[in-house]
C-alpha cells in the first residue's frame, strides 16, 4: 500500500464536486495499487517562481513519487475529453457536451506545475546541484479515450490514464516512469530525495505528549485533537492574505508556528511576530530548526531593523518627555518604516502574526512594508477577539480570505466549559476532549487565606497527581511589585521562577502575570489573585487565564472578585462560592 500524504482523502472545497469524486477514485486506486515504495502527494500545494522571479502558487492533483523510478506529476479530469486541432488544444466535456476553457488544458495545466515544481526543487537548500527526473500525465479516470483522438493529439499514449488502466494502476504509473527515465536521462530522487520532496509537499510535525505523568493519557488525546487543525492550512494554502479567528485553546499559535514552518521548508524567508516577549521566546525555540525562519515580538522588530538601518532611537529613557504610549504605539513603528526603505533587500517573503487583536491599526502598514512583495507576499494574521488586553479595538489590513476556528483543542472539556462562560461572540465554541476533572474554585478573604490556598493546591498537583512542577505555572492577577504570591516565593517546597529563569533551566513553579502569559499554556495552572475590576476586564482576565491550563486548573479568588463573576458554584470544591483557608 501507497504512503499517502494526506493519510486520507480531503477534498478541496475549490474543486469542483465532479472532479474531487475523479480524484478520490484515483486516490483509492493509488493506495490500493501501488506497494509501500511509492509516496503518493495529492493536492500538496507549494510556492515557486517563474519565470521572472515572481513567486507563483504550484499544486497538481497528484505526484507520485519512488526513489528508483523517478516523480510523475499528474493532472486528473473528470468527464469526457476533446481536442481541438485547429488550437491544438485539450478539453474536458461535460454529460450535456460543454467543453472546459481553453485555459483549462489539462497538458498544459500538468507541464506548467512540472516546471514549477522543477524550479522549486532547484530552489531548495537541501537540494543544491540536485538533478530531478520528473515527468507528467494526465488522467481521465470516467472515459475511454479513442486511439483517434490519442493519434490526433500527437500525446503518447502511455502518458494518458482511462478508465481501462484502472484496477492496474501500478503498471500504468511503472509504464509512464519509465517512459520519462528513458526520454530525460535523469537520475532517480533516491532516498534522500524523497526526504526533499516531502519537505516541500509533507511538512512534517511532532506533538509529545508528557511521559512519566497521570496526566499523559489526556495530554495524548488533546495532542491528537490539535494536529487535527492543521487540515485549516491546507484549505488555507492557495491564499497568500488570511485572517484566522480562533478562541483561547483552539491552536492559533500552534498554526502560527506551522505556517511559518512550511513557508522555511520550501526556501523562502518568513517572519513570526507577535507582542508578548514570553511567548516569542518559547516560539523561538520551537522554530531553531529553521535558520531561515525569524521570529520577534512587534518592539523588538522595530528596535532591531533600526540599530541595523543606522537610526537612532530615542525613548523615554533617553529623553523623560517622549510618552511612552507615544513611543511604542508610534514612533517605534514609523522607525521600523524607515529602516525597511533603507535596507529593502531584507524584508521577507511571508509574515505570520500571532495574538494580532494586539496589533494597533497605525502598526500594519510598517509591518506590510517589511514584505519582499507587499502585494503577492504572504500576511497570515491569528487573533482572537474575546483577549484584548492592549487595544480598544480590532483593526486589520485587507486580506484574500477569513477562516473562524470553532474547536478548543487545548483544554480538557470541564476547563473548556468554564472557559466558554467568558467567552464573548456569537459563534459556538466546542470541544471533542474528554471530561477531565473539574476546576477547583476557591474563595479567600485575605493574603493569609490567599497564601494557603496556593500552598494546599500545590501540594495537591504534585503529591495527588505527581505532576512535576515544571509542568505546573502559578498566574497571578498582579506583576511582580503587587502580587503578595511573587512575594512569598515558595509553595510545597518548589520555589517560584520566572519565565526566563524556567528558560534557562531553572527549577521550580512557573509564575507569571495573565497578561505575560498569553499565548501560552501548561499542563496544570493556578490562577490566584484574582481581584474586583470591571466586570468585563474581569471576565478578560479569567477567559484568558483559565484557558492556559490543559489539564487541571484551580482559580484561587477574592470574594467579591468571584461573586462579581459569578464563580459559586463554577467548579468542585467551590463550596457555594466559598473554601476557605481557615
Amino acid at each position: 500500500m501507497a504512503r499517502m500524504f494526506p493519510e486520507e482523502f480531503r477534498a478541496d472545497p475549490e474543486v469542483p464536486e465532479t472532479l474531487a469524486e475523479a480524484e478520490r477514485g484515483l486516490y483509492g486506486e493509488f493506495q490500493r495499487e501501488l506497494p509501500e515504495e511509492y509516496v503518493v502527494f495529492h493536492r500538496r500545494p507549494w510556492h515557486a517562481p517563474n519565470a521572472t522571479g515572481t513567486m507563483r502558487d504550484g499544486v497538481a492533483s497528484f505526484v507520485l513519487a519512488h526513489e528508483g523510478r523517478g516523480v510523475l506529476v499528474l493532472e486528473a479530469r473528470a468527464g469526457g475529453a476533446a481536442f481541438d486541432a485547429r488550437a491544438g488544444r485539450w478539453h474536458s466535456v461535460d454529460a450535456e457536451g460543454g467543453r472546459s476553457a481553453a485555459e483549462d488544458d489539462p497538458l498544459q495545466a500538468v507541464v506548467r506545475a512540472k516546471l514549477a515544481l522543477a524550479r522549486r526543487l532547484r530552489g531548495l537548500p537541501a537540494a543544491a546541484g540536485r538533478r530531478w527526473l520528473l515527468g507528467h500525465a494526465v488522467a481521465f479516470p470516467q472515459i475511454e479515450l479513442e486511439p483517434a483522438l490519442v493519434a490526433a493529439a500527437g500525446v503518447p499514449a502511455v502518458l494518458l490514464l482511462d478508465r481501462r488502466a484502472l484496477g492496474s494502476t501500478r503498471a500504468w504509473v511503472e509504464a509512464a516512469l519509465a517512459y520519462w527515465a528513458e526520454r530525460e536521462r535523469q537520475p532517480p530522487p533516491g532516498g534522500r530525495g524523497l526526504e526533499v520532496l516531502s519537505s516541500l509537499l509533507a511538512v512534517g510535525f511532532e506533538i509529545r505528549p508528557l511521559v512519566g505523568s497521570q496526566i499523559a493519557r489526556h495530554e495524548f488525546e488533546l495532542a491528537r485533537l490539535t494536529v487535527d487543525q492543521y487540515r485549516v492550512l491546507d484549505g488555507l494554502s492557495r491564499f497568500r492574505r488570511a485572517l484566522i479567528c480562533g478562541c483561547a485553546g483552539s491552536g492559533k499559535t500552534m498554526l502560527a508556528l506551522e505556517k511559518v514552518r512550511r513557508l522555511a521548508s520550501q526556501g523562502l524567508r518568513p517572519l513570526y511576530v507577535c507582542y508578548n516577549r514570553n511567548l516569542r521566546d518559547a516560539c523561538r525555540a520551537q522554530l531553531k530548526a529553521w535558520p531561515n525562519a525569524t521570529a520577534d515580538s512587534f518592539h523588538e522588530l522595530c528596535v532591531r531593523w533600526a540599530l541595523k538601518a543606522g537610526l537612532k532611537i530615542t525613548g523615554p529613557r533617553e529623553d523623560p518627555s517622549i510618552p511612552e504610549v507615544e513611543f511604542y504605539r508610534r514612533l517605534l513603528p514609523e522607525a521600523l518604516r524607515e529602516a525597511v526603505k533603507r535596507s529593502p533587500d531584507d524584508r521577507y517573503d511571508g509574515i505570520v502574526v500571532d495574538e494580532g487583536q494586539d496589533f494597533h491599526a497605525a502598526w500594519w502598514g510598517p509591518l506590510e512594508s517589511a514584505l519582499l512583495d507587499r502585494r503577492k507576499g504572504f500576511l497570515y494574521v491569528f487573533y482572537d477577539d474575546n483577549q484584548m488586553l492592549y487595544t480598544e479595538e480590532l483593526s486589520f489590513p485587507p486580506v484574500d480570505s477569513q477562516y473562524d476556528l470553532t474547536e478548543n483543542c487545548r483544554n480538557l472539556r470541564r476547563i473548556h466549559d468554564l472557559v466558554v462562560r467568558f467567552y464573548k461572540a456569537d459563534r459556538k465554541i466546542i470541544s471533542r476532549a474528554p471530561p477531565g476533572e473539574r476546576p477547583e474554585v476557591l474563595v479567600y478573604r485575605s493574603e493569609a487565606e490567599l497564601l494557603a490556598m496556593v500552598e494546599r493546591t500545590v501540594l495537591r498537583f504534585t503529591k495527588e497527581h505527581g505532576i512535576a512542577p515544571r509542568d505546573i505555572a502559578v498566574l497571578t492577577g498582579h506583576g511582580q511589585e503587587k502580587s503578595s504570591v511573587w512575594r512569598a516565593r515558595r509553595f510545597g517546597g518548589h520555589a517560584l521562577v520566572t519565565q526566563s529563569e524556567a528558560a534557562a533551566g531553572g527549577g521550580g513553579l512557573l509564575w507569571s502575570s495573565v497578561h505575560a502569559f498569553k499565548g501560552l499554556e501548561r499542563a496544570a495552572v493556578i490562577l490566584a489573585e484574582i481581584e474586583p475590576i470591571s466586570q468585563a476586564d474581569l471576565e478578560t482576565v479569567l477567559y484568558v487565564g483559565c484557558s492556559r491550563a490543559r489539564v487541571h486548573l484551580a482559580v484561587i479568588a477574592a470574594e467579591t472578585a468571584a461573586r462579581l463573576a459569578r464563580l459559586e458554584g463554577a467548579g468542585a470544591g467551590s463550596g457555594g462560592g466559598r473554601r476557605q483557608g481557615r
